[in-house]
């Protein structure tokens, strides 16, 4: 059985809190985990430019690592892998999570903002990561055929349009690197690993943005 264990992010102090970086400390998952990945099917493949984390308190951050496990969720969904729910003070969910909570457990919605990490360590710490959205209303099937754009990182809201992380590169010393910042659209929206949705990994995921409440 695998428990809600959580991956441990630990923030580094003086000049690296400044510059925005996070320092990795003690990552460890609960129960099994994913195949490891080989790597990105390019020998080259571009890569996004690193962004710091927003400092807003209402951004959404979702890790993806080969050590965020497979989970069963309900129809549309059935089986998500390789996305987690971070939060601002740096834990990444060891278990895949469909990202349609914020870290402080309430619904997401409009009025929120969510940036992706990758934060695979060890022996598949030179693999990249990506979330790349998909049309419709479900996952496609596989093998599936990716935007030529996709590799790049395309637009900033996850809504109507297509959208795409690009291949964001791992952990370099104790430094982070988070994609573009995303507005939400309200909706369902279904998005998966450019490089390894196509595998038997299957990196695949959902945001879920509901109607702001009445306070809003």
């Amino acid at each position: 059985m695998i428990r809600a264990a959580f991956f441990l992010v630990a923030f580094t102090c003086g000049i690296c809190a400044v510059a925005g970086c996070k320092g990795l400390g003690d990552i460890t998952g609960g129960g099994g985990t994913l195949p490891t990945p080989s790597g990105s099917p390019t020998a080259t493949p571009t890569v996004a430019p690193c962004h710091t984390l927003n400092p807003g308190s209402n951004v959404v951050v979702v890790g993806i690592s080969s050590q965020i496990v497979a989970s069963s969720t309900a129809p549309p969904f059935n089986s998500i892998a390789g996305y987690g729910l971070g939060n601002n003070a740096g834990t990444y969910s060891a278990q895949s999570t469909l990202i349609d909570r914020t870290s402080a457990g309430g619904p997401i919605t409009d009025t929120n903002v969510v940036q992706f990490t990758n934060v695979e360590i060890g022996s598949s710490s030179t693999v990249n990561h990506s979330a790349v959205g998909f049309p419709g209303d479900a996952f496609p099937s596989s093998p599936y055929k990716f935007p030529s754009n996709a590799g790049s990182p395309t637009n900033d809201q996850i809504g109507s349009a297509f959208w795409s992380t690009g291949r964001i590169p791992p952990p370099t010393g104790s430094r982070l690197c988070f994609s573009q910042v995303f507005k939400l659209k309200r909706g369902t929206y279904f998005f998966g690993d450019l490089d390894f949705y196509n595998t038997a990994t299957s990196y695949r995921d959902a945001i879920v943005v509901g109607t702001p409440g009445p306070d809003r």
